[in-house]
């Protein structure tokens, strides 16, 4: 299975160009895969993911535009429906720990008053992994904190140490 991001742009009626991201489905021959209401995308979808079950999809929904704050939202490519994952929280960014559910991501309040939390999420049990990765975590967030780094490029090139 093959997600891609589009970058999309749009004219409204009074002429106002609209971006937007869509991720579109496809299997592994190319072909479009149509999901529980036969479209082929997820709107405003940024950065999504497969789970194992290689049936759930998880990406990024902006709360605050543009490109500011996220929610994590899921999608079932055969029942359909979309849903929130841990419901109330906001994220900064994340990636994805290739084969398992967990994510490493950064978290932070939705009034941006508070600090950036980098933790890691299990997708499967809606939860913040409590696992001996843990130790692994917190050496990354420290570093990311004392380099002052940008999270989303930090969190791709450091993970490997979390691993």
């Amino acid at each position: 299975m093959l997600l891609a991001e589009l970058f999309t742009a749009t004219v409204d009626e009074t002429g106002k160009t609209v971006d937007s991201t869509m991720t579109l489905v496809l299997d592994e021959n190319g072909k479009e895969v149509h999901l529980g209401s036969n479209d082929n995308v997820i709107k405003d979808a940024d950065d999504a993911s497969w789970l194992l079950d290689n049936a759930t999809i998880v990406y990024l929904s902006e709360v605050i535009k543009p490109k500011v704050l996220f929610s994590f939202r899921y999608l079932n490519r055969t029942a359909g429906p979309t849903g929130h994952v841990f419901e109330g929280r906001t994220f900064l960014s994340f990636v994805p720990a290739q084969g398992s559910n967990l994510a490493f991501a950064v978290e932070r309040d939705r009034n941006l008053s508070g600090p950036r939390v980098c933790s890691v999420w299990n997708f499967s049990l809606r939860t913040t992994a409590n696992s001996p990765r843990s130790m692994a975590t917190k050496a990354v967030c420290l570093f990311l904190r004392v380099e002052q780094k940008s999270p989303t490029t930090s969190i791709a090139k450091y993970w490997k140490f979390a691993t």
